[in-house]
């Protein structure tokens, strides 16, 4: 079965807000779902243009001094029931592609500090990573108190955010434990020689 680009469905999700460029939603990727999920801008103008074709989103070109002219891509109430179908249709569920679970996986072919020394650097990076969601978590938290309009979306971000936390927090329990089996396991292959 061929996997269906989830593209597509990211770019109206960002419209349903209003008009952006694809300059825009490149950014807008970046700042807020961009720790998930990942588009170029070579996967970014390909699609926009499709969705154009297919009547999903409209296109305006707005011309710039000194600038080449800016494509604003607004989502249609085509494009909304789009992104709705997808919403309420079944996810398809693939296997994660997990580079620090291969290398870990294939660990008896290296030695073991050079594991050991894998893990603690994601371990670094999870904390590390743990601490600007958290801070993220404040953000969005004191903006919703700012804006009480913003208390919807703000709902969806926080228990997106929460997510993001919970499997860091797993992540780091994780590489702890799996540094201290590892130096365990060396202790004792060093003593039985």
């Amino acid at each position: 079965m061929s996997k269906e680009s989830k593209t597509p469905f990211v770019m109206l999700g960002l419209l349903v807000d209003g008009s952006k460029s694809g300059y825009d939603l490149k950014k807008i990727i970046e700042k807020s779902i961009g720790y998930f999920w990942q588009e170029s801008y070579g996967q970014i103008y390909p699609v926009l243009k499709k969705l154009h074709q297919n009547n999903y989103v409209t296109k305006k070109t707005l011309k710039q001094n000194n600038k080449p002219d800016k494509n604003m891509y607004s989502i249609t109430a085509s494009g909304k029931t789009h992104l709705e179908l997808w919403l309420s249709s079944p996810m398809q569920v693939s296997p994660e592609r997990n580079e620090l679970l291969l290398r870990t996986f294939f660990g008896p072919n290296t030695d073991i500090q050079i594991t050991v020394q894998m893990l603690e650097n994601h371990l670094k990076e999870s904390i590390k990573m743990k601490s600007i969601f958290l801070e993220i978590k404040s953000i969005v938290k004191s903006n919703c108190v700012i804006d009480s309009g913003s208390i919807e979306n703000s709902t969806f971000s926080m228990i997106t955010l929460e997510y993001g936390i919970m499997n860091l927090d797993m992540q780091i329990k994780w590489a702890k434990s799996s540094i201290k089996t590892l130096e365990e396991y060396a202790t004792k292959k060093r003593s039985r020689k």
